[in-house]
């Protein structure tokens, strides 16, 4: 059979060594979800956020000190440092402690499950206005 998703099937892909990570990584959540339900019955959401974040700072810092070397802070422009606050403030921060916030008032295990919803809320989402495709503007072919 020529053409179509068939052929793909069996043929190696990029991707594929990756789905044990995305497993992994789905399990680990599971665990944080878990765990940090205990932690925010002793701190309040906004401690418990700050610590992750210093925590994960100083986890990746190496990788930036690497990553840094040579880079040319002064060429990115405005929007960039702007999509970088976004990105810090209100899709990391405010999530976070939403999050927190409602691990302190829900079921740690109807939580995860609605976490793990995201995923199909953000396409039906991109699917309800379709001028506005997600992947096809980030993707280049």
């Amino acid at each position: 059979m020529k053409g179509g998703w068939a052929p793909c099937v069996h043929r190696f892909t990029p991707i594929m060594p990756t789905v044990p990570f995305f497993l992994l990584a789905a399990f680990c959540f599971s665990l944080y979800t878990v765990f940090s339900k205990e932690v925010t019955r002793r701190h309040d959401s906004l401690t418990v956020n700050a610590l992750g974040y210093v925590a994960g700072a100083l986890a990746g810092a190496p990788l930036l000190a690497q990553q840094s070397i040579g880079f040319d802070y002064a060429g990115v422009a405005g929007a960039g440092w702007l999509a970088l606050a976004y990105m810090t403030l209100l899709a990391s921060i405010a999530c976070y402690l939403i999050f927190y916030y409602a691990l302190d008032h829900l079921p740690a295990s109807r939580l995860a499950a609605f976490s793990y919803l995201q995923p199909v809320i953000a396409a039906a989402t991109d699917m309800a206005w379709p001028s506005r495709r997600a992947m096809t503007s980030t993707v280049d072919p």
